[in-house]
Formats: C-alpha cells, structure tokens, sequence
C-alpha cells in the first residue's frame, strides 16, 4: 500500500463538504482521486446512491478506474463529466423543463470545435460566411444572460467570438436543430445542463434529485472545465447535500480552444463549504530516485 505524501494526508482527512485541489503535475493527483474512491466504498452507506468519479477526457475516466484497480459498476458513475450530465440531468429532464424540445441526443464525436466539421457538411447546417452550427462551442454569458458563442474560421486559427447577426444566425439555427432533431453537440449539452439545473421552476428538485443519487461527485481535470460546465457543477455544488472533491491543475489548461477556464478555480474556491487543498509537490524525482536505488541494491 502506498504511503501518501503530508499533502495527500491532509487531503484525505479533510471532511470539508468541497475539497478543491490544485494539483502540480507530479504530484500524484490520480493515485489522491482513486483514494478518496477507495476510502469512501469501504464505508458508503447504502446500495441506492452513488460516488460519480468524473474526468474532462474518456482517457481520464479510464486513468481513475484503472487507479482504482476495477470498475466500480452500479450504483456509482466512472466516465466524462460531459457523458454524466447529459445521463443524468439532460436526458431525463430537458423536455420535462423546457417543452417544446425535442428528446436529445450526442451527435457522434469528440470535445473540439474541429471535430465537428465533416458532420456540420454532411447535414447543411452552415449559416452566414461558411459557419458551420456544429463546429460551434459556447464558452461564455453576456451580462444579459445571453448565451455567446465562438468558431474556428481555421482549424489553424483560435476561437473567434460570434456576435452581432452572426450569433443571432448560430443561435435561431441552433433552436431549430434542437427542437426538430435533438441533437446536441457536448458543448450544447452543457449549455442545456446549466439551464435545467438552474432553472427557476424545476433546477432545485433536478438538484435534489442527483443529489439523492450521486452524493458524491468526484472530478479529475477541473481545469478543463469550461464555462457551462463549471456552471452546473457550481449549481450542483449548491445542493448542501452533495460533497465533492475536485482536482486538477490550472497551469495545465489544454482545452481553451472548447472555453476551458483555469480561473473557475477561484469560484470554486467561494463555495459555501469550500476548502482549498494544495497538492504542490512533485514525487516524481523522489520515485525516480528510489528506484535508483532500488536498482543499485539488486546489483
């Protein structure tokens, strides 16, 4: 059994209802989430609630059930934060929250503006000078609320923010795609998630449903997180009834061209309940040199 670092202890011990970790690379961030897993399965309570261990990429959902060393199964969620939102909250509730909508469902692909070209060609959902709707992400709010949006003119070139007529197109093509076909990009779904889990009417008995279901959430890579993402996470974290533990390294941001947000750490940081835990220290050097000496011993 692995001995944790002072830092990794603290963090463990901590019985702050949000563990908000900044994590240096090195520094043994993935081994710290499958423990926090592993500590909470040997005293979870009941067999109809679960821990949700979320990761930004498919590769970190495999990275924390390989830590683990198996795969949790029912009632508890191992996958993409994206995948465990649109499960969970947009699946079942969009069209309870918002009627008119039609059922919603992922079109195929990956997070990436890019990636969604071929896609956007093949269902003619280009608007103004050759935008395609699908190869568009959300990334932030107005002060009015209004949902803003960006693309990449180049797949070479950064995110360019859409305003004026062209939002206005993206926006009017994107309601009739949802409404007539459902289908939703990652970065749709996240949209829609903030909406439902902050609707007025509705968000407070979805929040308290996933927390009646999930009442732990678990996230790997914060960094990554972007603005509507962060945004039902933060909605979700209101409910006093969902502990969490959130990981990541805010210096190690390599999604912004989805609207990734290394600062949301500081709003994480504000949540009622929240403490912020430092995992500074690299072990690597120290792994590298004992297995140095290992080596020599054997010789």
């Amino acid at each position: 059994m692995r001995t944790p670092s002072t830092e990794q202890a603290a963090i463990l011990a901590s019985t702050a209802r949000v563990r908000v970790v900044r994590a240096a690379p090195g520094s043994g961030k993935t081994w710290l989430v499958a423990e926090v897993v592993r500590e909470e399965l040997r005293r979870w309570p009941t067999p109809t609630s679960g821990i949700a261990a979320l990761s930004f990429t498919r590769v970190g959902g495999e990275e924390i059930s390989k830590a683990i060393g198996h795969d949790l199964g029912h009632p508890h969620f191992v996958g993409t934060i994206d995948a465990f939102l649109f499960r969970y909250v947009l699946r079942p509730f969009l069209c309870r929250c918002f009627p008119g909508y039609a059922s919603p469902r992922l079109v195929p692909g990956d997070w990436g503006a890019e990636n969604w070209n071929s896609y956007a060609r093949d269902q003619k959902t280009t608007v103004g000078k050759g935008i395609n709707v699908f190869s568009c992400v959300w990334i932030a709010e107005a002060a009015n609320g209004a949902s803003l949006a960006a693309h990449k003119p180049h797949p070479a070139q950064p995110l360019t923010l859409l305003s004026g007529p062209e939002l206005h197109l993206v926006t009017n093509k994107k309601n009739l795609i949802w409404k007539h076909t459902g289908q939703h990009t990652h970065s749709d779904a996240a949209l829609w998630a903030s909406r439902i889990l902050g609707h007025p009417t509705f968000g407070p008995a979805v929040r308290a449903e996933i927390a009646r279901r999930f009442p732990l959430l678990i996230i790997d890579e914060l960094q990554d997180t972007g603005h509507f993402l962060g945004k039902s996470v933060r909605l979700l974290l209101g409910h006093d009834g969902i502990r969490s533990v959130l990981v990541g390294d805010p210096d190690q941001a390599i999604f912004e061209f989805n609207g990734a947000r290394p600062d949301l750490f500081d709003l994480f940081e504000s949540i009622a309940g929240a403490e912020p835990l430092p995992l500074a220290h690299s072990r690597r050097f120290g792994s590298a040199i004992a297995l140095a000496a290992g080596h020599l011993k054997d010789t």
